[in-house]
């Protein structure tokens, strides 16, 4: 991008007002015409590697009651600024924080470069209740890269709305809107196409970004959530948590996650144009939803014990999920939860819920050798996994 040449009236970006919470940082004065364009970030999973509820910790069921967006669910992970707030706490062994490394470095560098560029402004989007908390959390983060903002919007009000507000504010002649794949959003390119025709929209996916939070403070943070949901009841019986044993399955170490990915996220397997969207996972590899007996132990292997994983076929349903079929040594069973052989998921497209998986990994329809050489290992494990059980 290039600055344009013109003369146009300056106008403070701290000018343009939300309707439902917002904060604005006018460190940066614009032109004001119809040469002007527009770049709107998503913070969430799109800039920031927002935390998320660890599927380690909780069943599915669960994670999905903390990321119901419904506004009037009091137990959405979004609505509490805690868990933002503990992104990256974590110091490292030579006492820098994680923080100014959970970033999309190349959006950084594209809000970086409209600070300079009179025509393009910057605006960040951050589909949450407006709190006193949650803006401070933000700015805070901001301010660990270094990045300004023209105007920061928090806000919960219809995205169409939001740009409706900027069209009228700005008058640009282009939108660029960059954000990680969520089907709500999209529906503002049949949007401005119907009502704005004669503004230039683009739509940029970038990759999901996530991170966890450590699962002992998770536990204690989501236990504080249940409470406080539960001291507003008027009636009914309370939400709970409760542990069960959920899974049984094959745990692959980081260091031999890294080399699969490093393998088999390629061009030619997993196409450059995909890779934004998709969700990388490479950590597992799944035997069963249940507690396996222990008489069945036997055919796997040695619990908590080492085996050494080789990977043998690949497969995939373009842009929406890459798996791995797999050998294991010391594992004579001929189950697992996806079938007949032990599948590792490389990446899949994250509006997949993780229990709907193995549905897609069936459907498949061409498994080809590999001719990657990786032997990894991993560990048979028992799964124990909280379970929030909403009161009636």
């Amino acid at each position: 991008m290039t600055s344009r040449e013109g003369l146009g009236k300056q106008i403070s970006a701290a000018q343009f007002q939300s309707s439902q919470g917002y904060v604005t940082q006018n460190k940066v004065k614009h032109n004001f015409s119809r040469n002007l364009s527009v770049d709107i970030f998503k913070f969430d999973h799109s800039l920031f590697e927002t935390p998320i509820p660890n599927y380690s910790l909780f069943n599915s069921d669960s994670i999905q009651i903390l990321t119901d967006r419904s506004p009037d669910n009091d137990l959405d992970w979004y609505k509490e600024p805690t868990f933002l707030s503990m992104a990256g706490v974590r110091v490292f062994e030579d006492g820098s924080y994680p923080q100014n490394k959970m970033w999309n470095d190349t959006l950084c560098s594209i809000v970086r470069h409209n600070i300079s560029d009179n025509w393009r402004i910057s605006i960040l989007y951050c589909d949450r209740q407006w709190t006193e908390a949650t803006q401070n959390i933000i700015e805070n983060l901001l301010r660990v890269r270094n990045l300004e903002f023209s105007s920061i919007e928090i806000t919960e009000e219809p995205f169409e709305d939001l740009v409706c507000r900027i069209i009228q504010q700005f008058q640009p002649r282009e939108i660029s809107y960059y954000a990680n794949r969520d089907e709500k959003e999209d529906i503002i390119a049949t949007y401005m196409k119907n009502m704005h025709s004669n503004i230039d929209y683009f739509r940029i996916n970038v990759q999901f970004l996530y991170s966890f939070i450590n699962p002992y403070v998770e536990f204690k943070k989501v236990v504080v959530l249940i409470n406080k949901h539960n001291s507003n009841l008027n009636s009914g019986s309370p939400t709970t948590m409760s542990k069960l044993y959920f899974g049984t399955y094959f745990r692959i170490f980081y260091a031999g996650r890294r080399e699969l990915l490093n393998k088999f996220v390629t061009n030619e397997f997993i196409p450059e144009k995909f890779q934004a969207k998709l969700k990388f996972e490479a950590s597992r590899v799944n035997i069963s939803n249940r507690r396996i007996p222990t008489s069945e132990f036997k055919q796997y292997g040695q619990l908590n014990g080492r085996s050494m994983l080789r990977p043998i076929q690949k497969g995939c349903i373009p842009g929406i999920i890459y798996a791995l079929k797999v050998l294991i040594c010391d594992c004579n069973a001929n189950s697992f939860l996806y079938g007949e052989s032990p599948i590792v998921i490389i990446a899949y497209d994250p509006m997949i819920s993780r229990a709907n998986l193995g549905l897609y990994v069936r459907q498949i329809p061409v498994w080809e050798p590999v001719n990657e050489v990786a032997i990894v290992d991993c560990s048979l494990r028992v799964e124990r996994l909280l379970r929030i059980n909403l009161g009636a």
